[in-house]
């Protein structure tokens, strides 16, 4: 008898725990042609009944998304202010500066309805945070149909 409700316990501990985990992924969309791969970060607890923050933490020229998450290590401030995140990865790891073909604002726009569609993001509260290509993504935000609340978030 004791030893089924510790068996109980332990199971149910370790369903919390999962339930509780924090999600990262990896996913691509469809843009002008080409295959747009992003990595997504969802806070423990995510629950798409709550609208959530959304945060693009865009790579730096000759990165990546998977060295952008690392290097930023943004992922455990998101956590605590239940945010999502989403590292885009630029086309030949750059993002466009200028008025050229891929319309990288576009990208960001079309990501934006995804996610709120997919996720249950806030439309009213998301942020472009740029590496160190501040040009790309002030241009991005120009560019942009949506309005970002906030926007060039340094974290390190």
């Amino acid at each position: 008898m004791i030893n089924n409700k510790i068996i109980s316990l332990v199971f149910g501990i370790i369903n919390l725990s999962f339930t509780r985990a924090q999600t990262n992924s990896v996913d691509s969309i469809f843009y002008e042609g080409l295959w747009i791969n992003y990595r997504l970060f969802l806070p423990a607890g995510f629950n798409t009944s709550t609208q959530y923050p959304l945060v693009f933490n865009l790579h730096g020229y000759g990165s990546n998304a998977y060295e952008q998450k690392i290097y930023s290590g943004f992922d455990v401030i998101a956590d605590t202010a239940k945010v999502v995140v989403c590292y885009p990865n630029g086309i030949n790891k750059s993002w466009n500066a200028f008025d050229r073909s891929p319309d990288d604002a576009g990208i960001i726009d079309t990501l934006i309805t995804l996610l709120h569609s997919d996720y249950n993001i806030n439309l009213n509260q998301f942020s472009l945070n740029p590496d160190n290509d501040k040009t790309s993504s002030g241009n991005i935000k120009i560019r942009s149909q949506n309005s970002f609340i906030s926007f060039n978030v340094k974290v390190r």
